[in-house]
C-alpha cells in the first residue's frame, strides 16, 4: 500500500500541478529539521530547505526518482554540508587575504560578547548586588565592601554567595 507522499508524488509525475503545493506541505518541515540539525541556524536551514523544494518541484519522470522523501532529505543534507564547506572556505580566504581585518573582526566580536555578558549580569542583579559584585571584582574584601554598603561583612559574604549562584545559573543559560 502506497503512503500519502507516494500518492502525491505519483500525481506530480502524472502532471498534476496541484501536487507541488501538497509536496511542499508534506516535505518542507522534515527538510528544515534535517538542514537545522547540520547548520544550527534557523534562517540557513529555511534557505536550504527552500532550495531543495525548488529542486523537488523541478523533478520530472525522466529523473527516475522513486522515493521523493528520501531523495529530498538527502539533497537537503548535501546542500547543508555544501553550505558549511563554502562558508569555511570563504572564512579561510578572508583570513589569508586580510588577516588584520579578520583579527579586528574577532576583537569586535569579543567586545560585543563581553558587552552582552555585562548586560546579562546587570539584568540579573539588583542595584545593591551590582555594587557588591563590582566592588568584589575590583578586589575589595568583605570588610571593605561592608563599609561601602553600610552592612556587616557576614551579610556581604552571604550576598556574594547568592550572587554567584544567580550568575552561574544565568551564565549557564547565556552560553
Amino acid at each position: 500500500m502506497a503512503t500519502p507522499i507516494e500518492h502525491i508524488w505519483q500525481r506530480k509525475m502524472e502532471g498534476d500541478s496541484s501536487a507541488d503545493n501538497e509536496l511542499f506541505r508534506v516535505l518542507y518541515p522534515p527538510l528544515i529539521i534535517s538542514a537545522y540539525s547540520i547548520l544550527k541556524q534557523k534562517e540557513d536551514a529555511q534557505d536550504t530547505a527552500s532550495e531543495t523544494m525548488i529542486k523537488v518541484v523541478a523533478l520530472t519522470p525522466a529523473d527516475g526518482v522513486k522515493n521523493v522523501r528520501t531523495w529530498a532529505i538527502t539533497a537537503c543534507k548535501n546542500a547543508a554540508l555544501t553550505k558549511i564547506r563554502l562558508d569555511k572556505r570563504r572564512r579561510e580566504i578572508v583570513a589569508k587575504e586580510m588577516p588584520e581585518k579578520s583579527e579586528r573582526a574577532a576583537i569586535a566580536d569579543e567586545k560585543v560578547r563581553l558587552s552582552q555578558l555585562e548586560e546579562t549580569i546587570n539584568a540579573s542583579l539588583n542595584a545593591l548586588d551590582q555594587k557588591i559584585w563590582n566592588l568584589h571584582m575590583q578586589g575589595f574584601d568583605n570588610v571593605e565592601i561592608a563599609k561601602a554598603c553600610t552592612m556587616i561583612p557576614k551579610t556581604v559574604a552571604n550576598r556574594k554567595s547568592l550572587i554567584r549562584k544567580t550568575l552561574m545559573k544565568k551564565l549557564h543559560d547565556w552560553r
